[in-house]
């Protein structure tokens, strides 16, 4: 088997606010999936 490189060519950013903003209770892991998820369906269109 080989390995592939993976390459994101469009990167998705999630929102950047202060500290205890309104983003607070969601985990970073939330997040990231979030913009995984958004990155792979732009990368289908």
């Amino acid at each position: 088997m080989t390995q592939s490189d993976i390459i994101l060519a469009a990167p998705v950013r999630t929102a950047i606010g202060t500290f205890n903003g309104s983003l607070k209770s969601v985990p970073a892991t939330e997040l990231g999936a979030i913009a995984l998820r958004e990155t792979l369906s732009r990368a289908r269109a």
